[in-house]
């Protein structure tokens, strides 16, 4: 009997089987990668993380459970995935539905608004919704990244591309104690930002404009869900100490709050550092007169004295300042005592000291 023709080429099928089941796993977990840092998902955690009924089951702070399977569609302009949220306390299945448009898609759909002969209150509608794609796609953001070169001026010059893709939440339900609980209604999915006007996505016109929203964004957020992990853990630390110690926890209490190291931020101390740092003469002539302050401040506080930094960007660069106060025990908050400007070069090497108050 003739060998079979299969069994002939069994060395050369069994090379193709292993080939393409390996390009298959691989593009498999490729496409679960793409997924889990799909900038709709990390909003997603962000919403749930200011939820008490998700966090009170959860705890902080929420990833995504890679060891269980997600179930998702996804498409340029469509993402629906079912996934699990875990925390330092346990975990909550979640689903979440978005969609994106491009730019020129939300400028002209802002066009054809304007033109509708509508009442005012359903024109306001139609804003609000488009106000609503306010996430950036991964591709815009690297394209932020890539130009930004420590100065927003390469940004200025570099106007968002027509296709260009921003993303809005649809709805984000989760299942908590067998009950399915809408977190995020649609009209309720946008941005917190106090700045934000009602055409503000048909203002960001540059790179610049896409690169200020998300560092509000990251302000924002960083300050929200630190103070509220901080808080979360001195609840349980204080918890701990009463369980144990009884009596002397109380004691210890009494003297943890009169030791306490006192917040600087939205203090006294940080209002008037900004407010001098915007108006000192030196400053504007150094970075320009629109000063933002984007990042996080490093702080060091030491009972009633207190130093931290602060970073500026404005048109012509970015400086980093020192500032110094102490606590005022009458009136209950810190007072300026000196701030000191420190001048580096392109690669952030310090070349100059200036104490400015």
């Amino acid at each position: 009997m003739k060998t079979l023709w299969y069994m002939k080429h069994w060395k050369s099928i069994s090379k193709f089987v292993m080939l393409t089941s390996g390009v298959g796993y691989f593009m498999y977990n490729f496409k679960k990668i793409e997924v889990w840092h799909h900038p709709i998902m990390e909003e997603t955690l962000y919403i749930l993380s200011k939820n008490e009924s998700i966090t009170n089951t959860t705890g902080l702070p929420l990833s995504i459970d890679k060891s269980k399977e997600a179930k998702t569609i996804m498409t340029s302009h469509v993402l629906k995935s079912s996934f699990t949220a875990k925390g330092s306390k346990g975990s909550v299945d979640v689903e979440v539905a978005g969609e994106s448009r491009t730019q020129k898609e939300i400028e002209d759909r802002f066009a054809e608004i304007a033109r509708e002969n509508t009442k005012v209150e359903e024109r306001k509608r139609e804003y609000e919704e488009l106000e609503q794609f306010n996430i950036p796609a991964i591709k815009i953001l690297e394209e932020v990244k890539k130009n930004y070169k420590g100065d927003m001026r390469f940004l200025e010059k570099i106007q968002i591309p027509e296709n260009a893709q921003f993303w809005k939440i649809n709805y984000i339900s989760a299942n908590i104690d067998s009950q399915n609980l809408l977190i995020v209604k649609p009209k309720d999915a946008q941005v917190e930002s106090k700045q934000k006007e009602v055409n503000s996505v048909i203002t960001r016109k540059t790179l610049k404009d896409v690169y200020l929203e998300v560092q509000d964004r990251k302000n924002i957020r960083g300050r929200e869900l630190t103070e509220k992990a901080e808080q979360k853990q001195r609840n349980q630390d204080y918890s701990k100490v009463l369980l144990i110690l009884g009596g002397a926890g109380l004691v210890s209490i009494v003297l943890q709050r009169k030791f306490t190291q006192r917040n600087v931020v939205g203090s006294i101390l940080h209002n008037q550092a900004i407010m001098f740092i915007r108006r000192n003469e030196y400053v504007k002539e150094e970075l320009g007169n629109n000063l933002r302050f984007p990042d996080q401040m490093k702080e060091s506080q030491y009972f009633s004295r207190s130093n931290f930094e602060l970073e500026a960007l404005g048109e012509r660069g970015k400086g980093k300042f020192h500032i110094f106060g102490e606590y005022d025990k009458e009136s209950k908050d810190w007072h300026l005592q000196g701030i000191e400007m420190i001048i580096t070069d392109k690669n952030g090497t310090e070349l100059n000291r200036k104490k400015l108050f």
